[in-house]
């Protein structure tokens, strides 16, 4: 705020001397140096807002989506131009699938996979293509806390996702199954494999 402040009274004094002289190019400069400005504030209430709404916010990812959402509301789609293949436009969205599926098969490097065997097992096909080794994947255990915050912030729905197990029956059980959930998270980090 104390650069939109210096810059103000920049402007009040750009105000003064184009009102004073006849020079042209002093008055397009205060001119320009208005909207810049004028963009400048826009730009830094809206952040303000948006950091407020952030701070009352319970859900904080939820309501920064619902800000992406309205800025991209706020955008015009019309003015997207159309992709071009050599030179012309592309309309056909299933040529355009093929290309992207053509396009994404051959990007890998020749190089690289070009010593590849296919006789060879995994690991030995990743030492050919990576010949540095991996960094330490270090996990931290989950604990009883964790979990009861994560079950706890779901909704109440009776509707079941992937696991086909309704967020309700979770928040409801959730005394009886924290131990069992400790020790299902907790397990690849003992037994140093994950579950499939």
């Amino acid at each position: 705020m104390k650069g939109i402040k210096i810059s103000s009274k920049h402007k009040q004094l750009f105000y003064i001397l184009s009102k004073n002289t006849e020079n042209s190019k002093l008055r397009n400069y205060y001119k320009t140096y208005s909207k810049i400005l004028s963009e400048v504030i826009r730009s830094a209430k809206k952040k303000i807002h948006f950091n407020n709404l952030s701070n009352r916010s319970q859900n904080k990812v939820k309501t920064m989506w619902n800000f992406v959402k309205t800025e991209i509301n706020k955008q015009n789609c019309n003015n997207i131009s159309p992709l071009n293949i050599e030179g012309s436009p592309a309309n056909n969205h299933h040529e355009l699938a093929c290309i992207f599926n053509e396009y994404f098969i051959n990007i890998t490097n020749p190089t690289l996979t070009g010593n590849l065997n296919d006789n060879s097992s995994i690991t030995e096909n990743l030492n050919l293509v990576f010949n540095r080794p991996f960094e330490q994947i270090n996990l931290t255990p989950i604990t009883a806390q964790e979990i009861k915050k994560i079950i706890r912030s779901l909704k109440w729905k009776t509707s079941s996702g992937y696991a086909e197990i309704p967020p309700k029956l979770l928040k409801v059980s959730l005394p009886y199954i924290i131990s069992p959930l400790i020790y299902l998270c907790n397990k690849p980090l003992t037994s140093g494999r994950f579950p499939s």
